[in-house]
């Protein structure tokens, strides 16, 4: 008898991922989650074309997630799927198209930053502002805990469960940045004095006023789609823009792709190799100091 969905799932969950992680990164059993509790009890001989249409629907429109990460949510559902056939707990072969979606490299030039965190909330406003200046993923923003940061603010330590990589990291942190790390530690002293149950309890660097985190999926939700309708900038701006923004302002002033690959904790350079081209001017520098030496 065929497992269900959620079953398959469950089991999934307990297997290593591909990178040897020992279990699953938070990001994948978020959408598990997601996927499990969308499809409940169904098994997969169950599903019709239109269940894979609707669910792509609920997370458009309810969950309100963009293509890339809709996208994703469906590699996750295909890996479950894979592994319910390839363990025989499932014999129904069922694959839902992923597609390349364009557009990923949008970045947000100096003044349409400034305009579009001007429309955000308090607390968006600066997690969009430390996304920013670290080139970090959304969910290592979010999960960011006090207790990671060293006590000058000055350095990150990721560990290997909070990495997309599954390899531990530890980053630098600007003066900018930090001044964002203050502003919410001032936030975090504040809500301890008017929740005295709260002091000594928030781990989180960026948390709501009740003293818990957002979830993931509630960052660019209406508030920040609105932000951006305000903001008059005509581009698709998602919390992962900031991460391609963060690279592209450093490989158009110059920096080397080496360096923004450490500097934003990139695997490898395969990942930033598509900043490369927007520094042509500094390209010219570079080669015309051949001219320098060639007519001494």
């Amino acid at each position: 008898m065929e497992n269900s969905i959620r079953e398959i799932a469950d089991d999934w969950l307990e297997e290593p991922s591909k990178n040897e992680r020992q279990r699953k990164h938070p990001n994948e059993i978020h959408r598990c989650n997601i996927i499990t509790n969308y499809f409940g009890n169904k098994k997969f001989s169950e599903l019709e074309r239109r269940d894979a249409h609707e669910f792509k629907k609920y997370l458009k429109n309810s969950l309100g997630l963009s293509e890339s990460t809709i996208q994703r949510y469906i590699s996750t559902f295909n890996a479950i799927m894979n592994f319910g056939l390839e363990s025989g707990l499932s014999s129904t072969r069922i694959q839902i198209k992923t597609k390349q979606v364009k557009g990923k490299e949008t970045y947000l030039e100096p003044n349409e930053l400034k305009k579009f965190i001007g429309q955000l909330d308090t607390l968006r406003a600066n997690i969009a502002e430390f996304l920013t200046l670290t080139g970090q993923r959304k969910a290592n923003v979010i999960n960011l805990k006090w207790s990671s940061l060293s006590d000058d603010l000055k350095e990150w330590t990721q560990s290997s469960d909070e990495m997309k990589n599954a390899e531990p990291n530890v980053l630098g942190i600007g003066t900018s940045a930090q001044n964002v790390l203050k502003r919410m530690w001032d936030r975090k002293e504040r809500i301890e004095q008017s929740r005295p149950y709260l002091r000594g309890k928030i781990e989180y660097v960026f948390v709501q006023d009740n003293g818990k985190p957002l979830q993931a999926t509630s960052l660019g939700n209406k508030r920040w789609k609105k932000a951006v309708q305000n903001s008059g900038v005509k581009k698709n701006i998602t919390p992962h823009t900031l991460r391609h923004t963060f690279a592209t302002l450093l490989a158009k002033d110059g920096v080397d792709i080496y360096q923004i690959k450490e500097a934003g904790g990139w695997k490898d350079l395969k990942s930033v190799t598509r900043y490369a081209h927007v520094n042509t001017a500094k390209k010219r520098e570079i080669v015309g100091r051949l001219d320098a030496v060639l007519l001494q």
